[in-house]
């Protein structure tokens, strides 16, 4: 607000009045008859002055109202709550956010004490809290829990800083703010966080126990290569020693085969050396003791010992002989004598055995001759060795 008692003013006031009057003041200023135009100059000039002055006011005056309309319209309608309080917390002065946020009249605010809308719990907290801004006059923030007309509560940023009261009281400018999505998003958080955390130990323990399971196989596995090492050395040496006894083999087989061969050599020699004999000494023997005088049955057995000697000598008596036949020294006899053309009753006389027993070995070397059938007879099939 603007002092039209300033004399710089005052003085600029008297010109522009002047000029709206149109005429300069007169030199002479005594109070006398003749002065009266002046004076009365004067006086229809100081009261331009104060209509001017008044209309000043007035201008101030509007301009007052118009800023009081702007800061009580931004003081209400701001988006924190604004309190005014004085030492012993009773408020003196509260915005219409703060109202709205308490869920009660602005009217049941003022002269009410601060402490009735604050929790219990939070009472020292705020006591504490006015004492140290009346000591430190510095602003300060904590956090407090606002209770509602209904009772619930909600959690408000606070910020205060000194202020002195018309009266020269002392209080404190509050500004409050509802933190309670904020609070609960920081719990939302934290019960996250821990959620978090737990998964995260979670984890840990499983990798943990995973890793020692790993390092568990790496040592059995470790433990298996070192046996199969171990087992590939044992084999190389076996295989070493098997090579070894190979060998060894090999040249016990090539000295077995030596012996083998000079086996069947001394074998054909022997035979060929008894065939000899047979042939030279014994056949002759015999015939000249054939051509004496003997019994019938005499005869007859040095005919046949002649006949198997020879039988023994042809390759008829080798072909029976052979192993892969497996025919006895019995069979090949009574073969010899079939295919001589005697009769299983002349066999037996000539062998000495019974007609049963001849018949059992005639059975025998049909089979081992792998005769199946009745039709085919035997004698035939022995021809084909003869």
């Amino acid at each position: 607000m603007k002092n039209p008692r300033n004399p710089t003013e005052s003085r600029q006031m008297r010109r522009r009045a002047e000029e709206r009057l149109g005429v300069s003041p007169p030199d002479d200023s005594e109070l006398r008859p003749e002065n009266f135009p002046t004076i009365l100059h004067e006086l229809r000039v100081h009261q331009i002055e104060l209509e001017m002055q008044n209309e000043e006011l007035r201008h101030t005056h509007a301009e007052l109202e118009g800023a009081r309309d702007q800061y009580f319209d931004l003081y209400d309608q701001a988006p924190v709550g604004y309190l005014t309080v004085d030492k012993k917390g009773i408020i003196r002065r509260a915005n219409l956010t703060i109202a709205s946020m308490l869920s009660l009249p602005r009217a049941h605010l003022v002269g009410q004490s601060f402490y009735l809308f604050v929790s219990r719990e939070h009472h020292r907290i705020l006591l504490n809290h006015l004492k140290s801004e009346a000591e430190t006059g510095t602003k300060q923030n904590i956090e407090i829990n606002l209770v509602k007309k209904d009772g619930t509560q909600f959690h408000a940023q606070m910020e205060s800083s000194p202020l002195g009261f018309e009266d020269g009281a002392l209080g404190l400018r509050i500004v409050l703010v509802d933190i309670s999505r904020l609070k609960a998003a920081e719990s939302e958080l934290r019960r996250a966080n821990e959620r978090l955390e737990e998964e995260v130990r979670i984890r840990t323990s499983e990798l943990i126990e995973t890793n020692q399971a790993l390092r568990e196989e790496i040592k059995q596995r470790e433990q298996m290569v070192r046996e199969l090492s171990q087992h590939k050395a044992d084999l190389e040496s076996k295989k070493t020693e098997l090579e070894l006894k190979a060998k060894e083999l090999e040249q016990s087989g090539i000295a077995v085969g030596v012996l083998l061969r000079r086996s069947e050599e001394n074998r054909e020699a022997m035979e060929g050396n008894i065939l000899q004999q047979v042939d030279k000494l014994l056949l002759p023997f015999l015939t000249d003791v054939l051509m004496t005088r003997l019994e019938p049955v005499q005869r007859q057995g040095i005919e046949a010992a002649i006949y198997h000697l020879e039988q023994i000598t042809s390759s008829f008596a080798q072909k029976l002989g052979s192993p892969n036949l497996g025919l006895t020294a019995r069979e090949i006899q009574v073969a010899s004598l079939i295919n001589r053309g005697q009769s299983s009753k002349e066999i037996a006389e000539t062998l000495n055995l019974s007609p049963d027993t001849v018949s059992f070995h005639r059975r025998n070397i049909r089979r081992k001759l792998g005769i199946t059938d009745t039709d085919t007879s035997l004698a035939t099939r022995l021809r084909e060795f003869a």
